[in-house]
């Protein structure tokens, strides 16, 4: 080893350091210069690589643990044959692919459906986008054979239905950097036992693809009103039966439990006019309370609280008569008796006759809904270029190829849209899509006059990220269905 000298200021650690660093660079100057970049990148560019490295290790372990005895010289051929006859770029498109695009899509009409990409491997997998009751079924099948419980799947809208955006993106789940989906052509879209319906709480030109059997407006009015009366989780929902639930864990004196919504010392029972509030999100159809649709989706820091609503409604139109709420004059007076649980759960079984008809109502939905299976050969598949090639990967070896693949770049389109704190690139995906999928067409559906039956404006939107719509703004819908074999708007 060399001497180090100790004539000078510096100490023998000092000039060991500085002597063992210049090694280091010399010997591995590249992992230096690496270093140094990632010392001074941006946070978009260290986000964009976190989530380049989360994709490639996604295809990576997919193809690495879920594939066997490939032939990488016949995967390399259907790849490179099925790029030249079935992928277009939208910044080269050639007037034979253009109108390649124009005989899929004749009416100018699409449906697109994006999603997480380890939903879309699944999707690819699978050869199909299905409803969440279809892939139940099959989860079923395959428990029975493995001699084991299915898995439990989500009761949302994707149990009744698959979604879709029409024409245009609002909605446009994915992971950032890679976005990816399908893209339909409305003829393609759905069949003649089924139609496409504006759901509860719907994104902006969002459908839903449902069983026919279903009578759409009732089945989502039934569904808003039972989850306003009866949906709660943890932490409880603001609806009538999570606001009692509320209640009941306050009382536990466990300091973890979040602070009751039916709480009179809140800042929305200090309102002078909060009992106007609770007046003016009710209404009476026969002898039912109709809770406002509007408050299943509330922001958080303007909440009204649901079951305060009920027991003005009930206030308002003598519920309380001969019961032992009888003596209270407004919502307070109810709320101060509901601390004790006797009391609170007589009040819970005084709310039934308002919400048992909705359960039934669901129930007999339920019957109706059938599985829904879109095979993605129908389809033409969305991403980037720089994800072509691994997505190209797994549909060589899962053998399931969409129709064909629109390219773009991914440097324009880089962020999901679905109740974000950011602002996607969801405008920029209609914008490109559209220029290949030209609604310069006569029979193009206008999702907003056709079918919505209103211009969408900023406040027509409600949610925590005003991600969806007014409930009470969707009186005036449309369907979608198929008519002697025609698409008919009705």
């Amino acid at each position: 080893m060399e001497k180090i000298s100790t004539n000078n200021t510096e100490s023998q650690d000092e000039l060991f350091n500085k002597m063992f660093l210049e090694k280091i660079k010399e010997l591995d100057k590249e992992t230096f210069a690496r270093l140094e970049a990632l010392e001074n990148e941006s946070e978009e560019d260290r986000e964009r690589r976190y989530s380049n490295e989360s994709f490639q290790k996604l295809i990576n372990d997919r193809l690495k643990n879920n594939f066997e005895n490939v032939d990488e010289n016949l995967e390399i051929e259907q790849i490179q044959e099925y790029l030249k006859n079935n992928v277009i770029d939208v910044e080269t498109i050639s007037k034979a692919e253009q109108e390649k695009i124009n005989q899929y899509f004749p009416s100018g009409n699409f449906l697109f459906h994006s999603a997480k990409n380890q939903e879309i491997l699944k999707i690819i997998e699978s050869g199909s986008i299905m409803n969440a009751k279809a892939i139940y079924e099959q989860e079923k099948v395959k428990a029975d054979k493995e001699g084991r419980e299915p898995e439990m799947i989500k009761r949302n809208s994707g149990y009744e239905g698959v979604s879709w955006s029409m024409n245009k993106i609002d909605a446009m789940p994915g992971d950032d950097y890679h976005i990816a989906g399908f893209i339909c052509p409305l003829e393609k879209g759905f069949d003649q036992n089924q139609q496409l319906v504006v759901p509860s709480r719907p994104a902006p030109y969002e459908v839903l693809q449902l069983s026919e059997k279903i009578n759409a407006e009732e089945f989502y009015k039934a569904k808003n009103q039972y989850e306003l009366y009866r949906e709660y989780g943890f932490p409880p929902k603001n609806s009538v039966i999570g606001n009692f639930v509320e209640l009941s864990l306050v009382s536990s004196n466990n300091p973890l439990f979040p602070k009751p919504r039916l709480d009179i010392e809140s800042d929305f029972f200090k309102k002078e006019d909060y009992q106007d509030i609770l007046k003016n999100n009710y209404s009476v159809e026969g002898d039912k309370i109709v809770i406002n649709p509007d408050l299943v989706q509330q922001q958080k820091d303007k909440e009204i609280p649901t079951s305060a609503v009920w027991i003005q409604a009930a206030l308002d139109n003598n519920r309380f008569e001969n019961t032992i709420f009888s003596e209270c004059k407004n919502a307070k007076d109810v709320i101060k008796m509901i601390q004790d649980k006797p009391k609170r759960d007589e009040l819970m079984r005084m709310t039934i006759g308002d919400w048992k008809g909705y359960e039934d109502a669901i129930e007999q939905s339920d019957s109706e809904t059938e599985e829904i299976s879109n095979q993605i050969s129908k389809m033409y598949f969305v991403t980037s270029r720089q994800d072509a090639e691994s997505w190209m990967k797994i549909f060589a070896r899962t053998g399931n190829w969409p129709a064909g693949v629109i390219l773009h770049d991914g440097q324009e389109i880089n962020h999901q849209n679905f109740a974000t704190e950011k602002k996607g690139d969801h405008e920029k995906m209609t914008e490109l899509l559209q220029s290949v999928i030209s609604p310069d067409n006569p029979n193009y559906i206008n999702y907003e006059d056709q079918i919505l039956g209103f211009e969408i404006k900023d406040e027509h939107r409600t949610g925590s990220r005003n991600q969806v719509l007014k409930e009470s703004l969707l009186t005036k819908t449309k369907r979608i269905i198929r008519e002697n074999g025609k698409i008919a708007v009705k």
